[in-house]
């Protein structure tokens, strides 16, 4: 089956998975959010949130997997897991963290930004990384945890 075609309802479907994929790993634990379709080459999949500046809140956070790659059944599998691991990770981010990123960005320190909210260079460590080996360790399904 070829994923992501002009017939497939991909809303749907990608709606669907989540939620599958929320009950099945995740305990239900994780609010629906959109998973997006995009054009990248330079990625499989995302998970973006915008910063809100004026009122010091990070919102609208999303899922984006590229259509490009044509993924197989089990890949886009794994990707959105691995997305949604860094959605888990968001939603634990506490208010104290939040705010101490926004007094980072506004003495230019994004190093210190991207360790608070663990995106960036320290996106695939620590919290995402322990969601994942617990999630490879319980159901054995092998996503990569060493190339980060």
């Amino acid at each position: 089956m070829i994923l992501f075609n002009e017939k497939f309802n991909n809303t749907k479907y990608l709606k669907s998975l989540f939620n599958s994929l929320n009950f099945m790993y995740f305990d239900n634990s994780l609010p629906e959010i959109p998973v997006i379709i995009v054009n990248n080459e330079n990625l499989n999949g995302c998970f973006k949130f915008d910063f809100d500046f004026e009122h010091k809140l990070l919102k609208n956070p999303r899922i984006e997997l590229s259509i490009i790659h044509n993924f197989s059944y089990t890949t886009l599998e794994k990707t959105l897991i691995h997305e949604m691991a860094h959605y888990k990770v968001y939603l634990g981010l506490t208010p104290e963290k939040i705010k101490e990123a926004f007094a980072a960005y506004d003495n230019n320190d994004s190093d210190t930004v991207e360790k608070l909210l663990e995106i960036g260079k320290y996106g695939h460590i620590n919290t995402w990384k322990s969601i994942i080996s617990e999630i490879n360790h319980k159901y054995n399904i092998k996503i990569d945890i060493g190339k980060y």
